[in-house]
């Protein structure tokens, strides 16, 4: 069982009304225009769907943030690039939203979010059916969403009563295969103080469940520099880091003979 997981690839586009410059998503201009345009490459998109369609994988999974500051233009341009992934009926592809994807509280910028995880989705999964769980190939995963439109100078997260409860639900479920959890924010926090301004909260319990190995892979996104939090049978966390800065994506195999994951970090500027 192959899984390929991306994430945080940040397109940038055009505002979508002058509205744009009176709320937070003044902010996402002002950060690609003086910083995320000199870190972030989307040419290294087209060379990850090559790839990635040579790996010939079971699932696709992408952990959110594709757009910078959830402008309908950053959600086509996105879409467009990776377009061969979704028509290639080979393999799944899932996408839960980043919370610069769900970035403000304004109904176009909320319309393309919801038309986009339903294209994405396959037009399988609806944005409102969050959270969702779904089984591939004898691996059983849960999508969850806890990013909201939050003040301008946050970039946290929350795990709602129906999430938890839902993946409790999930958990407890009499089902054969192992449990992977698909999400935006890492459950797993080393440094909360130091990152109070982008943390996920109120995930405790859902945390405790990976902790317990009730869930056996955590993949999420957020943080861009990629990293592994796994045990020797390769359960934990995987943070798929950001695609398009880091120019790498996530190969995650299982051997069910062995009920072993292994990682692979995989490169696109080679």
């Amino acid at each position: 069982m192959k899984i390929v997981a991306f994430s945080d690839s940040h397109a940038s586009g055009h505002p979508s009304s002058w509205s744009a410059f009176f709320d937070k998503r003044a902010i996402g201009l002002f950060n690609h225009h003086y910083f995320r345009k000199h870190r972030h490459n989307q040419d290294y998109l087209s060379i990850m769907v090559d790839k990635i369609l040579e790996i010939s994988p079971d699932v696709v999974i992408c952990t959110g943030d594709i757009t910078t500051s959830g402008e309908p233009s950053e959600f086509k341009l996105t879409c467009d690039l990776i377009k061969p992934l979704i028509e290639n009926k080979n393999f799944e592809f899932l996408y839960v939203p980043g919370n610069h994807d769900y970035y403000v509280n304004d109904k176009i910028c909320i319309n393309a979010l919801k038309d986009t995880f339903y294209y994405l989705n396959r037009n399988k999964i609806k944005f409102e059916d969050l959270p969702h769980s779904l089984n591939i190939n004898g691996l059983n995963f849960c999508l969850t969403n806890s990013c909201k439109p939050i003040n301008l100078m946050l970039s946290t997260g929350r795990m709602n009563d129906k999430t938890i409860n839902y993946v409790l639900d999930w958990l407890d479920k009499d089902t054969l295969g192992p449990n992977i959890l698909v999400g935006h924010y890492p459950l797993i926090e080393e440094h909360p103080i130091m990152r109070f301004r982008h943390k996920l909260w109120g995930h405790e319990k859902v945390l405790n469940a990976l902790i317990r190995k009730k869930i056996d892979l955590s993949l999420c996104g957020h943080i861009h520099d990629p990293s592994v939090k796994l045990d020797k049978q390769g359960r934990g966390e995987i943070i798929i880091g950001s695609l398009t800065r880091n120019a790498c994506f996530a190969l995650i195999e299982y051997d069910e003979k062995k009920d072993l994951f292994t990682y692979n970090k995989i490169r696109v500027d080679d």
